[in-house]
């Protein structure tokens, strides 16, 4: 399955840890933007259609014989941005954009690492306004999971690179007078201050020019090459 709506039981494994907690918002009654996680089988699907396997293999005996980090992770950074997603996945994506209101509807294009502790290079797209723009990102998204830092910690770590995916949520945009509060009223048992503490986490908390903008994250606002 290529992407999977932000409800229900979700595998963190296909959608990312921060997909799965938005999900498991949404069951808990709490509402939250709208969208869906563009999952690991579909990234898996492009890197093999694509072909990316030998590129990512020959870049990684590179840089083990020798050759600098910083190079080696932009040298596969750069085949994913030239390669074109499959027509499968493009068409899941663009069939979920438009449940979200079709070219014309903001939305909000990020990563959603399956191991937080990966040291991704978490992107960050706002403002996205078109299907071609939304599916550009997912690939921009797709790419970041060989960042100098994600690549050198697989490498530190021992972790395959090939067996590495990077899932990616999309969402339609919330206006910072709603998500800027941080509260969540009228519920019992603790779940408001959960619920701050992952809306914050996960809607971006922070508020940067009207937008929501995690700490930490890289963002791209109306550019997606």
């Amino acid at each position: 399955m290529n992407i999977v709506w932000l409800s229900g039981d979700l595998d963190p494994t296909q959608v990312g840890v921060k997909s799965a907690r938005l999900a498991e918002l949404a069951d808990a009654g709490i509402r939250i933007p709208q969208g869906f996680a563009v999952t690991a089988t579909a990234y898996q699907e492009f890197v093999r259609e694509a072909r990316l396997g030998p590129a990512i293999a020959r870049a990684i005996r590179r840089f083990r014989a020798g050759r600098d980090l910083v190079v080696a992770a932009a040298e596969i950074r750069s085949a994913f941005r030239d390669a074109e997603l499959p027509p499968a996945v493009v068409d899941d994506i663009l069939a979920g954009y438009e449940k979200l209101g079709g070219d014309g509807a903001e939305v909000i294009v990020r990563c959603s690492p399956v191991d937080p502790a990966d040291e991704v290079q978490e992107e960050v797209f706002l403002h996205l306004r078109t299907g071609a723009d939304v599916v550009a990102a997912v690939r921009r998204c797709f790419a970041s999971l060989f960042s100098t830092a994600a690549v050198g910690h697989r490498e530190a770590t021992g972790d395959d690179h090939p067996r590495a995916a990077m899932p990616v949520t999309v969402q339609t945009m919330v206006p910072a007078e709603i998500g800027n509060s941080g509260s969540a009223r009228g519920l019992g048992d603790g779940l408001a201050d959960r619920c701050a503490d992952v809306l914050f986490d996960q809607l971006e908390g922070v508020v940067l020019d009207g937008d929501f903008v995690a700490p930490g994250h890289r963002v791209v606002v109306d550019e997606v090459p």
